[in-house]
Parts: structure tokens; sequence; C-alpha cells
């Protein structure tokens, strides 16, 4: 089982200024590897099983090999070269090294030599000190000098890691649930840290100097940024744009990893016997509701606009007659609801809160290049109404589960503020905004690309239907 990439080293050779980093580190959430340096045999403890990929900060201490109190710049760098040589994989991505250090005076120096000598690996981003005064703990505690005691811990311990992790790691998969997630999630950092790493990597062949990779790299994300979405909406939103550009490489990586045989392997074992049979749960209804707002719908938007892509906006209890030329409860019994057949007093009275209790609702469906550019434009968005999970079957009918129209899409049910609901939409009724000016209202949620697609696919080809004047004899 994997728990993702390291992505923060610490390195010392005192195992007291190790564990201060180590635990500075954990308190603001930075899960770290903590290597200690053996000066004696001039090695890491613990050996490092293979080089690191994915490791984007190495706090390492700047007189590994405590050559005395005025040590010279090049003794130190080339100490430090041969760890990070142990630590940093050929392909590694984006770091910072920072020198953890009770040595003044010397970084500077270190720092010019490292980038002119390091080869084979990648230079660090930047290269920068941190006192190590104020975050130390004292050295004795009880009388016994804490830092021979915890060396030979470091040296008796080393022998044991291995066995140690192979136990962790039996006892982790016993649940095959835990150890599938465990890894899904693994594949994930691995596939967007790969990411990284392969635009870092054009980056260095771009760059002028080995110092100013970092300055590269910013250039390239700002490119990406801007490719993707356009300048003016780049600039707007950079992080959007960013993510719009970094995305599909994301995906493509992820879905490649699908094929490693162990993770295949591991899924086919744990979910093969039960793929065929039927899932229960308590509350089957509630999980599908549930599932379906994962899949379908994002409802973290603060500070979306009611102009983006996807968004539904509440129009109140009375629809602007003006736009759409009906009143709310005309347009529920004329266009979305099935016809009501029933005489029973019990439907009468449904139907009748149903006309009370449906809330109309706009639904932005513009394509992605009409916000590629943020300009003036024409806004379409598609009428709809929420409908609680009670009213379903005034929506849909039949076995087929038909609407009234086919102009109508019934989505859902998805769980809205703990609240299983139904939005059926049309793709045939449409209010309009021209210019830049966005209907008011707050964004309740907004529709993920996969359902904006469909219903713009709809909503196109309802609207643009060939017909042909035919003149038939009789």
């Amino acid at each position: 089982m994997r728990f993702g990439p390291i992505r923060a080293i610490v390195i010392d050779d005192k195992p007291t200024h190790l564990f201060a980093i180590g635990a500075g580190l954990a308190g603001v959430g930075i899960p770290c590897m903590s290597y200690w340096y053996n000066r004696d045999t001039q090695s890491l403890v613990p050996s490092p099983r293979e080089r690191h990929k994915y490791v984007r900060l190495v706090f390492t201490d700047l007189n590994l090999a405590e050559l005395g109190s005025n040590p010279e710049p090049q003794a130190l760098a080339a100490v430090v070269e041969m760890v990070l040589k142990q630590i940093i994989a050929e392909d590694g991505g984006p770091y910072v090294l920072v020198f953890w250090t009770e040595v003044t005076g010397k970084v500077p120096r270190v720092r010019d030599l490292l980038y002119e000598r390091l080869e084979d690996i990648p230079h660090p981003l930047s290269i920068v000190e941190l006192k190590k005064a104020p975050f130390l703990p004292k050295k004795a505690v009880g009388g016994q000098d804490v830092e021979v005691a915890l060396q030979k811990m470091f040296i008796e311990l080393a022998h044991k890691l291995r066995e140690l992790g192979k136990k962790v790691t039996e006892l982790s998969e016993l649940r095959d649930e835990l150890n599938i997630v465990a890894e899904w999630e693994s594949r994930a950092t691995e596939a967007a840290a790969g990411a990284i790493n392969e635009v870092v990597s054009h980056a260095r062949r771009d760059a002028s100097d080995k110092k100013h990779v970092g300055d590269t790299l910013k250039n390239l994300l700002a490119f990406i940024a801007k490719s993707a979405a356009g300048e003016r909406a780049a600039a707007a939103e950079p992080a959007r744009a960013l993510d719009l550009g970094m995305g599909e490489i994301l995906i493509d990586r992820f879905s490649t990893s699908v094929d490693e045989r162990a993770y295949r392997q591991l899924v086919a074992d744990a979910l093969g016997p039960i793929l065929p049979t039927s899932q229960h749960f308590r509350d089957k209804h509630r999980v599908a509701s549930a599932l379906n707002t994962f899949f379908h719908v994002d409802v973290n938007v603060k500070g979306v606009k009611s102009n983006e892509r996807g968004v539904v906006i509440p129009i109140g209890k009375h629809l602007p007659r003006s736009k759409v030329g009906l009143t709310h409860s005309e347009l529920l019994k004329e266009e979305f609801l099935l016809p009501l057949n029933s005489t029973k007093q019990e439907d009468l009275k449904l139907y009748e809160a149903l006309l009370t209790d449906a809330r109309p609702v706009l639904v932005e469906v513009g394509a992605d290049c009409d916000h590629a550019q943020p300009k003036p434009r024409s806004m379409r968005y598609l009428v709809g109404f929420e409908v609680p999970k009670q009213y379903i079957a005034f929506l849909v009918g039949g076995r087929s589960q038909r609407t009234r129209s086919p102009s109508l899409h019934c989505l859902g049910p998805w769980l809205i503020a703990d609240e299983e609901i139904y939005l059926i939409v049309s793709t045939r009724r449409f209010v309009a905004w021209q210019h830049s000016r966005a209907p008011a209202g707050k964004v309740q949620y907004r529709l993920r690309t996969s359902l904006v697609n469909k219903l713009l696919h709809d909503y196109s080809s309802w609207h643009s239907r060939p017909g042909v004047v035919e003149f038939r004899p009789t």
C-alpha cells in the first residue's frame, strides 16, 4: 500500500535537531521523511531505498560533517552535494533547498558552488537559509546526553526499519477498501506531481541560467494559462485559467497509471466478486442522490458570478412574464408537468402543492468559447424548475420514464442543502440577457461540464432542426 509520494525531506547530523525540524514541519501539516547523517560512515540513516522524484522541500544542516566553527564553503558544498545525489532523482521536479544551520555567512558562497557543481540531478529553484537557534531543544535531559542516546537509537533502528515497514504494510492491507483508496489517492498525487515535473523539465531547457529556472517556470505557467483561457480571461481569473490548461495533462497522466499490474490486480481481487451482485444500502435513493451530486454538481460556489458557465440561479416564485410570457404555474402546467389524469384526492392535493413548491431557476449553458474572453456578449439561460423528490411522478412517467416533451431534461436526484431534488430543464424555453449584465440572484450551485455540454448540445439541436418545405400531390 502507498500513501502518496514523499514531498519534504529533512537531513541533519544531530538527532535532536532532526527531531526539531521534523516536528516543526509536521506541526504545520507538512509530512516529511527524516534522514540522520552518520558522520562516522558518511551515510544516511535509514539508507534511501530509492531517490525521490516528487520532493518539493529539502531541509538540511549546512555543516553535516561538523567541519569546525569556520568551515570552508568548498568542503560544506561537497558534503551537501553528495547527500543530494542520494535523495533527489535525475528526473525530479522543482524543489527548494533550505539550509537549516548554525553556521553564519557561508550560505551565499555554498549556493554559488552548488549551482556550478551539481550534475545528474535537478538544481534547486532556490537555496535559502533558516537559523536553527530559535527552534532547538535543550541538549540534556535527566543528566543524559540526548544526542548520543539518539544516535545509538538511529543505528539500532536502521536494521529493523525495513522489517517494521513490511509489518505495517501487511496490517494496513488487511482492509481491501483502505488499500484501494490509498492507492487511488497516491496515483492521483503522483499524476499531479508528474505533470509539474514535466512542465519544469521544459523550464530547465529554456532557462538561460540554472539559478533562473523558477522564473522560467513561472512564465511557462502563465503561458499555459493564457493559451488555455485567452489573455483577458487569464488576467481576470488566473487560477481557473491555469487549471483549465493543466487539467488535461493531469487527467492523461492519471489515466495511464491504471494499467499498473499490481493496482489492477488489487481492484480486481477486492471488487471483482461483488460487481456482478446488487449493492445494498440502508437508503439507496439518498446514496444515489449524493453520488449524482458529487458527479454532476459543484456546490462550492463561493465567489462564483451569475454569468459563469453552468450556474443555476433561483428567480423567485414568479417568473418575469415579459421574459418568458407565462407565469410560474402556467409554465409548469403547460410545458413541464405531465398531464394530470388522476382524480384521487391525495394526487390532486400533491399536484396543487407542487405548483407552490417547485422553484423556478435559470441555467447558464454558454459554450466554452463564450467564456474564453470576458467581453460583452448575449447570454442565454435555459428555464427550469427545482422539484423536491416527492413530486417526481408528475415529471416523468411510464416504463421509459419519459418527460412531457423531448425538449425537457429531468436531472438528478441531487442532494442540495440536505434536500433531495430533481432539476427539470427545458432546452426550448430560454431567457436572453444582452451584453455583460447578468441576471440578479445568488448562485445556488453549478452544473459540471458534462451536464452543461449535454444541455447545450440538445438546445442547439432543438433550435436548429432542419425542415423541408414539401408539396405533395393528393
